[in-house]
């Protein structure tokens, strides 16, 4: 059972690359917003050079990105190892999945495409834009914390 949570890894990588490519694709020039799921969520292409909330732009993160990712990955290796506690696994295949995606993007883009924003009144949040890949280390961050205390 314990291997289910090393298949999270490729799906969040690999559904955040999908996406990333069918954005980069598309006709949206930057700056222009396309309301999807209803409106409940808004399409927007953006490219990130720098890290969360564009904190350190332009400065090469690459390096960073993928040590992070692998420490979180050998974090992910270690916790197979344990009994238990499937909160701080499924919390580190997020944040492995994720940094997977994100780094591989600064690798071969040298920089990071972000595509999803909320349609909230609050303009700084509205105009924070971010991916699957930010999402899933964002709640991974939060299961492995959890995790952790447990």
């Amino acid at each position: 059972m314990k291997l289910w949570y090393a298949w999270m890894i490729p799906t969040v990588a690999g559904a955040d690359l999908f996406c990333k490519a069918r954005v980069e694709k598309m006709s949206l020039s930057p700056g222009e917003v396309k309301p999807i799921c209803g409106g409940r969520l808004l399409l927007r292409r953006s490219h990130n050079a720098g890290m969360a909330f564009r904190i350190g732009e332009g400065r090469d993160w690459t390096g960073l990105s993928a040590g992070l990712t692998a420490l979180t990955a050998a974090g992910f290796l270690f916790s197979l190892g344990k009994r238990g506690n499937g909160l701080l696994r499924f919390g580190l295949a997020l944040v492995t999945g994720g940094g997977c995606s994100n780094t591989f993007d600064r690798y071969r883009r040298t920089y990071v495409v972000d595509y999803l924003s909320v349609p909230v009144r609050w303009k700084p949040l509205r105009n924070l834009v971010f991916n699957l890949a930010d999402l899933a280390i964002a709640v991974g961050t939060l299961c492995t914390a959890l995790g952790i205390r447990r």
